[in-house]
């Protein structure tokens, strides 16, 4: 007779796989685990003698199906609902388990809650009090330099009006000091000889050139003691002022 064949059908990653006994890889795979049983006993209906057993999410054995000549250890209609009660009580019995686990997660992040909020607050309360802090110094050192330009300008207009009075003083002391006041007349004097001597010069230069020339040498000379006068004059002016 020919070598049975078995052909599993079991929990995959990627859903129910149907895997012939010995198999590296699996004959099939199928999202739903009723489709995984139908495509298992196909192959095992065109593979005979074959069997096929289906397993449940833990590993156990759920339902065995024998095919050859004649289909054997078929199970009975109250062995299988039997078997998917017990399969329903398994998918409640995960379920509630899941349901645990997100539970006590959902709880934990409850927990959590208040303390990240609370460090957020903390963090941008710590940088609106340096910011506050930032602020106020620079409140502060405008403060000092806005006195300190009003210091200096106070200090500059009080220095200003000292010197001002100061050169009033002196201009004032010059102009009543006689020994100036002679200098300055002098010196006035002075010019007006010099200007009279030039004067003369011009006047003899337009002379004519033959019988105004003795004339002319008298000019020039008399101009030439006049100036020299005039110097002698400041001169001596100036050496009184210094005694």
């Amino acid at each position: 007779m020919p070598t049975l064949q078995t052909y599993h059908v079991k929990n995959h990653e990627d859903g129910w796989a149907v895997e012939a006994e010995g198999a590296k890889r699996p004959s099939a795979v199928e999202a739903k685990k009723a489709d995984a049983v139908s495509r298992a006993r196909e192959i095992a209906g065109n593979q005979q003698p074959a069997k096929v057993i289906v397993h449940k999410m833990d590993g156990t054995v759920q339902d065995e199906f024998t095919y050859g000549e004649v289909e054997i250890a078929t199970p009975s209609k109250a062995q299988a609902d039997k078997n998917r009660a017990n399969d329903a009580g398994y998918a409640l019995a995960a379920l509630a388990t899941d349901a645990l686990q997100l539970a006590t997660e959902a709880i934990q992040l409850a927990k959590q809650m208040p303390a990240k909020a609370q460090g957020k607050v903390q963090q941008a309360s710590g940088k609106a009090q340096t910011r506050a802090a930032e602020l106020k110094d620079l409140q502060a050192r405008r403060t000092d330099l806005e006195a300190k330009v009003r210091e200096f300008r106070e200090e500059a207009e009080e220095l200003l009006d000292e010197k001002a009075a100061q050169g009033r003083s002196i201009t004032e002391g010059i102009l009543n000091d006689d020994r100036i006041r002679r200098v300055l007349d002098q010196a006035k004097t002075a010019q007006s000889q010099v200007k009279a001597a030039l004067t003369s010069i011009r006047k003899t230069g337009g002379a004519a050139a033959g019988a105004a020339t003795t004339a002319g040498k008298s000019q020039a000379s008399t101009a030439k003691s006049q100036v020299k006068a005039a110097a002698t004059s400041v001169k001596r002016t100036a050496d009184a002022a210094k005694k």
